[in-house]
């Protein structure tokens, strides 16, 4: 009986340590930072992300029922990864660091560009 008290004290504890990413959960993270930065999507999906976290376990737990159709059919292997992340407390902030590094290096990319473009039009 000691035993089940324990675990029911237990059943809804959240896991609290820091969040440390695989190298494979990096390389995941990165692409999809880099396709939503690509895109010009970085605003919408930060504003999605900071909404989404207090959700992150609940969501991940979403992937996981949905894991037979997408995981077939959309994705591969990096499915699996992507949801086992999302169940630490922390996978929203590294995600939401990594699209925000990304929307700074291509924010650069684009003001290079703008710059060069307008050079062409000017006579020397």
């Amino acid at each position: 009986m000691a035993k089940f008290k324990d675990l029911l004290k237990r059943a809804f504890e959240i896991d609290r340590s820091e969040f440390r990413p695989t190298e494979r959960q990096k390389i995941i993270v990165d692409k999809i930072a880099q396709r939503i930065s690509k895109h010009g999507m970085e605003t919408v999906a930060i504003l999605f992300l900071e909404s989404f976290k207090p959700l992150n376990y609940v969501a991940s737990q979403l992937l996981v029922f949905f894991e037979p159709i997408l995981k077939g059919t959309l994705f591969g292997e990096e499915y699996t990864d992507f949801y086992k992340m999302l169940e630490h407390r922390g996978s929203i902030n590294y995600i939401l660091e990594r699209v925000e590094f990304y929307s700074r290096t291509s924010g650069r990319k684009r003001k290079v560009e703008q710059k060069g473009e307008g050079d062409v039009g000017k006579k020397s």
